[in-house]
């Protein structure tokens, strides 16, 4: 099923941050999540703990690093900005 609006705003959200936490962490954005993951993480009606687990190929050492900061910047409302080069690659290796 396609994203719907809210899935597709939150996505740009989860995207720009994932280049913030790449850029400090001095790694490509797709080694953070890949745009797959990213897609599976808007559909989620809430980001937490509990509902990143059901996300197909996110590993417990990646949710360690990186998840927290996702969530609690998602549901702070943060507006995304747009998608950059980094953004574009799909699937690959985590």
């Amino acid at each position: 099923m396609p994203p719907n609006e809210r899935q597709k705003k939150a996505a740009q959200i989860l995207k720009r941050i994932r280049r913030e936490v790449a850029a400090k962490n001095s790694l490509p954005a797709y080694l953070v999540f890949t745009n797959e993951e990213l897609v599976q993480l808007a559909k989620l009606p809430e980001l937490n703990s509990e509902s990143v687990k059901t996300v197909k190929g996110i590993a417990p050492k990646r949710m360690k690093d990186f998840v927290e900061y996702f969530y609690q910047k998602e549901n702070d409302g943060e507006e995304g900005g747009q998608p950059d080069a980094a953004d574009s690659r799909q699937g690959e290796p985590a």
